[in-house]
């Protein structure tokens, strides 16, 4: 994560050496804060998407062995 706040801070450091007027502009998003912001984020759901799924997996996995062995446990 360092390595790329450290090339996106020398990018816009470029940007701003070579027009000045870069650097005091507040409307325009020159460092595409947005779509940094909105990837970063799509990250963090997807890996929750993914522990849940492993974890309901590995859940459903001890259940049906709790109830294979109650149900032998019963049978004897």
């Amino acid at each position: 994560m360092d390595m790329i706040k450290t090339k996106m801070r020398e990018r816009t450091e470029r940007k701003i050496k070579n027009d000045p007027n870069v650097g005091e502009d507040t409307i325009n998003d020159h460092n595409n804060i947005e779509e940094i912001m909105l990837t970063g984020y799509t990250l963090k759901t997807l890996k929750l998407v993914i522990i849940i799924l492993n974890l309901s997996y590995f859940l459903g996995l001890v259940w049906i062995i709790f109830c294979k062995l109650t149900e032998k446990s019963l049978k004897a």
